[in-house]
Formats: structure tokens, C-alpha cells, sequence
């Protein structure tokens, strides 16, 4: 009975922390179509004598990712990489149209924007993800009637704006995120591998890397963030 468990616990701590592991978090869909394909494979290990305790506890863990189907999720990122010095210089990223995904109640639209403000503007979260940038400036703004975000980055090497360049002479490089499919290729100022080799690839001596991706494409469950921004009054 304890294996069941660990087994059990094994998988929801998973669910978790795949939850809140991805620089913008993924649609709740991709959630529960990664949740479900995991647990198939639990089935198998199990006896008879268990199912009793095991639909219990299936029960609870089930009930677990329902709960986790609202989402802080953003349309589309623009990333501009500005060269001022040798292998430095400064990152601009903008986050635009931030909205709650799959949210079904004015509480979860509510803390949605909680996550964003404590977790992302006040918190950690950008930096925790460059880890060696500094001079991290963050704001919210409305344009055109959306929730949008700015962070700025001064970074002293390629590296720690997640870039490469294997030398002078080779075009410098972006790879762009396919972790649980969080981040799509939409346009740049170089020249994208395609989706098996998801890599941009910027010509060598460009000053300015220009780079847009696409996170999630709003649907009739997406509630846009700008009211409650509005009235937070938090600028």
C-alpha cells in the first residue's frame, strides 16, 4: 500500500511542479493532456486486492488537476537583444496580452493576477530564470486595451541572454524554447531552422537580435488581466 502512494505522490508532485516550472505557464490543456498520458502507465502495476485504495487515491489526485486548469498564460513575447559592447549588452522582453486561461470564477482571475504580480513583477520568477543578468527593471502597461509587461536585462556575456555563438565568425544563436511546447517560433530579424531545428540564427556583427514567439492563442475561456490590474491600481 505505501508503494501505491509513493507512486501516486510521485506523480502529483510532478503535475505541480510542471505547473509552475515554464517561464510562461502552459494553456491547461497541454496540463492535463501531460498529467493523463503519465498516469496511463501506473496502470499496469497495479493487483486487484489494491484497486479499492488506488480509486481513492485516484480520486484525490484527479481532483488535484482539476484544480490546476486555470491559467496565467500570455499571447506572445517579443524579445530585442541590443549588443553594446563585446558579447554584452542589454535584453528587452515584452509579454503581450496577458490573460487567465480557462478560469471560471472572478476568485481565479483574481489570483491569477496575484501569481503575475507577486511571483513575476514583485517576485523572482524572471530573474530565477537569468540567473546571471542584472539590472532587472519590470513594469505593466495597458496597450491597446491589453495587460502587457516590459523587463529589462543588462547581461555580460551571450550566455546569460540565452544566446551562442561557437565563434567570431558563425552567426549568433537563439534556440528557441520547446520545453512541454510552452514557446513558438513567429518571426525575427534572422533565419529560423524550422521545427527540428528550432534555432535562430542572427547574422554575425547584428547589434540588434530581434525575435517574436507565440505562447497561447486566446480562446472563449481567456479572460484578459487589464481590469484587475486597473484596479490594483499598480503602475
Amino acid at each position: 500500500m505505501k508503494s501505491i502512494t509513493a507512486i501516486i505522490s510521485f506523480f502529483a508532485e510532478r503535475l505541480v511542479k510542471f505547473s509552475l516550472s515554464v517561464d510562461s505557464p502552459a494553456p491547461a490543456y497541454r496540463l492535463q493532456k501531460y498529467y493523463f498520458w503519465n498516469l496511463s502507465y501506473l496502470w499496469p502495476v497495479f493487483k486487484p486486492s489494491c484497486m479499492k485504495t488506488f480509486r481513492f487515491q485516484l480520486f484525490t489526485v484527479l481532483s488535484l488537476a482539476l484544480l490546476i486548469t486555470s491559467c496565467l498564460t500570455v499571447e506572445k513575447k517579443e524579445y530585442k537583444f541590443e549588443l553594446t559592447g563585446k558579447n554584452s549588452g542589454k535584453l528587452t522582453i515584452k509579454y503581450i496580452n496577458i490573460f487567465s486561461s480557462g478560469a471560471d470564477s472572478v476568485a481565479q482571475i483574481s489570483d491569477d493576477f496575484n501569481d503575475l504580480q507577486t511571483n513575476y513583477i514583485a517576485g523572482d520568477k524572471i530573474e530565477q530564470d537569468y540567473p546571471t543578468a542584472t539590472n532587472f527593471k519590470k513594469r505593466l502597461f495597458d496597450e491597446n486595451g491589453q495587460l502587457c509587461a516590459e523587463v529589462t536585462m543588462d547581461f555580460p556575456d551571450l550566455a546569460a541572454a540565452r544566446l551562442y555563438q561557437p565563434d567570431k565568425d558563425s552567426p549568433i544563436m537563439f534556440c528557441v524554447s520547446t520545453a512541454f511546447d510552452t514557446e513558438n517560433y513567429l518571426e525575427s530579424s534572422g533565419e529560423y531552422g524550422g521545427d527540428f531545428m528550432p534555432v535562430v540564427f542572427f547574422p554575425k556583427g547584428s547589434k540588434e537580435l530581434n525575435l517574436t514567439t507565440k505562447i497561447t492563442v486566446p480562446d472563449s475561456t481567456s479572460v484578459s488581466l487589464i481590469n484587475e490590474w486597473k484596479k490594483s491600481n499598480i503602475k
